[in-house]
C-alpha cells in the first residue's frame, strides 16, 4: 500500500510538472512563432480541412464512373389465386362452355441482379474536372488564409517587440528624470535655482513615470493579443527572446515575389468558369450505357419447400443511347449564363493582376522610404542620447545650469516619440514585404 501511494504521488507530481511546462511558450523568432501558429491556429486548420474535403470531392467524382450494381429480392404469398375462365373445348368439352382454372402457385421467391456502366458520359467527366478545380480553389484559399494569418501574427509579434522597445526607452527616461530631479532638489536647497526649475524637473519626473506605466500596460496588452492569436490559454506564459536590433530590422528588398494568392485565386476562378461553360454545353451531348439484368423466380405451393418448385430464370444485356433533342430552354439559359460568368472572371483576373502589380510597386517604394527614414532616425537618436549624457555629466560637474539640462532632456524625449513612430511605420512595411516574399503552399 505504501508503495502504491508513493507511485501515485509521483504520477501527480509528474502531471503537474508537465502541465506547468505546457503553460509556457518561449519564442526565439517570428518564423518559430509562425511554425507554432501553422500547427495550432484554428483558421489555418479549417482551411487545411477544406482542402482535404475538396480532395474527397475529386475521389467522389471519379466514383461516379464506376458501374452501378444492385441486388434486389422479394417474397410473395398469394393468399388467393384468381381463377381464369378457360374454354372447355380446349380439353375436348362442349363448345360455349367455360371452366374455372387456377394458374400459378401460392409462394413466389424473386431475386434480381442489375448493372449499368456508362460508356459515354461527358457530364460525368466534366464533373471530375470541376472537382479538381474546386480542389485547386481550396488549396489557393488555404494559401490566402495562411498569408492573412501570417500578416496578423507578424503585426502582433512586432507590436510586442515595439512596445518592449518603447518600454526600454521610457524606463531610461524615468531614470534620467529621477537623477535630474534629485540634483534639482539639492540645487534648490542651496538656493541656486528657482522654484520654477524645481517644479519643471518634478513635472518631467512624473510624466516619465506615467509614460512608463502606460508603456508597460500596452506591453502586457500586446502580449495578450499575441497569445490569443496563438490560441494559448489565458493563464499561459509567453516569452519573446528577440529584440529590435539593427540586424532584425534588416530584410531583403528583393522584388522577386511569388505569385500573389489573389492572382492564383482569380486564375482558378477563370478555370472554374470555363469548366462550368463546358459542363453546361455537355448537357446537349448524348450518353451511352451498357446494361445487364438477370433475375430468377421460384414458385412453390409449400412455404420454404423447393423440391417441386418451378425455376423461372431470365437475363439480358443491352445498350442504352440517350440523345437530348428538345427539353425546353433551361440548358441554353445555363450555357449563356456560364459564358457571361467566364467573361466576368477573365476581366476580374486581368484587373487583379494590374492591381497587384501597382501594389507591389508602391510596397517596394514604401519599404525603401521607411527603411531610409528609420536608419536616419536611429542615427539622430544616437546623437540625442550623446547630448543628453553629455549634458548630465556637465550638470553634475556644475558647468551648465539646470535649465540647459532640462532643455536637452526635453529635446531627447521629444524626438523619441518621432523615432518610435518611424520604427512602427517601418515594421508595418516590413510585414507587407515579408509576406510577398514567402510561399504558403507548404
Amino acid at each position: 500500500m505504501k508503495t502504491r501511494r508513493i507511485r501515485r504521488c509521483w504520477l501527480i507530481l509528474l502531471s503537474v510538472s508537465v502541465s506547468a511546462t505546457a503553460q509556457k511558450l518561449t519564442v526565439h523568432s517570428l518564423d518559430e512563432a509562425w511554425q507554432y501558429a501553422n500547427q495550432h491556429n484554428s483558421a489555418i486548420a479549417t482551411a487545411r480541412s477544406n482542402g482535404q474535403i475538396a480532395q474527397k470531392g475529386v475521389q467522389n467524382a471519379y466514383g461516379h464512373l464506376l458501374p452501378t450494381i444492385a441486388v434486389t429480392g422479394g417474397f410473395t404469398d398469394n393468399l388467393t389465386l384468381q381463377p381464369t375462365l378457360v374454354p372447355a373445348s380446349l380439353f375436348g368439352g362442349s363448345p360455349n362452355v367455360f371452366n374455372e382454372v387456377v394458374f400459378g402457385k401460392q409462394f413466389l421467391y424473386n431475386a434480381m441482379l442489375s448493372a449499368q456502366l456508362d460508356l459515354l458520359n461527358l457530364p460525368r467527366w466534366n464533373q471530375i474536372k470541376a472537382a479538381k478545380i474546386e480542389q485547386e480553389l481550396a488549396l489557393v484559399q488555404q494559401q490566402k488564409t495562411k498569408a492573412n494569418a501570417y500578416a496578423t501574427l507578424s503585426d502582433a509579434y512586432y507590436a510586442v517587440l515595439w512596445w518592449n522597445e518603447v518600454a526600454v526607452l521610457t524606463e531610461q527616461n524615468d531614470q534620467a528624470a529621477d537623477r535630474i530631479w534629485q540634483i534639482a532638489q539639492n540645487r534648490f536647497r542651496e538656493g541656486t535655482i528657482s522654484e520654477v526649475s524645481l517644479n519643471t524637473a518634478q513635472i518631467n519626473r512624473e510624466k516619465t513615470r506615467l509614460s512608463l506605466e502606460t508603456a508597460r500596460y500596452n506591453q502586457e496588452q500586446a502580449e495578450e493579443q499575441l497569445k490569443a492569436f496563438l490560441e494559448l490559454p489565458a493563464d499561459s506564459k509567453l516569452a519573446l527572446t528577440e529584440t529590435l536590433t539593427k540586424k532584425v530590422l534588416m530584410v531583403s528588398d528583393s522584388s522577386d515575389f511569388t505569385t500573389h494568392p489573389d492572382v492564383l485565386l482569380a486564375q482558378a476562378q477563370v478555370r472554374k468558369a470555363n469548366q462550368s461553360l463546358k459542363t453546361a454545353q455537355s448537357a446537349f451531348s448524348p450518353t451511352l450505357s451498357a446494361l445487364y439484368q438477370g433475375n430468377i423466380q421460384l414458385a412453390a405451393n409449400s412455404f420454404l419447400s423447393f423440391e417441386n418448385a418451378s425455376h423461372l430464370p431470365q437475363q439480358y444485356i443491352g445498350l442504352r443511347l440517350n440523345i437530348p433533342i428538345l427539353a425546353g430552354t433551361d440548358r441554353k439559359y445555363q450555357t449563356d449564363v456560364a459564358h457571361l460568368n467566364l467573361l466576368n472572371s477573365q476581366q476580374q483576373y486581368t484587373a487583379i493582376q494590374h492591381q497587384i502589380q501597382h501594389q507591389d510597386q508602391r510596397m517596394l517604394q514604401g519599404y525603401a522610404s521607411a527603411l531610409n527614414t528609420v536608419q536616419k532616425s536611429q542615427r539622430i537618436m544616437e546623437l540625442y542620447a550623446q547630448n543628453d549624457l553629455h549634458a548630465q555629466r556637465r550638470l553634475a560637474e556644475g558647468i551648465i545650469p539646470l535649465d540647459e539640462r532640462l532643455r536637452a532632456f526635453s529635446d531627447w524625449i521629444g524626438y523619441q516619440n518621432e523615432y518610435v513612430q518611424h520604427l512602427l511605420d517601418y515594421l508595418n512595411q516590413r510585414v507587407q514585404l515579408t509576406i510577398r516574399q514567402r510561399t504558403f503552399n507548404e
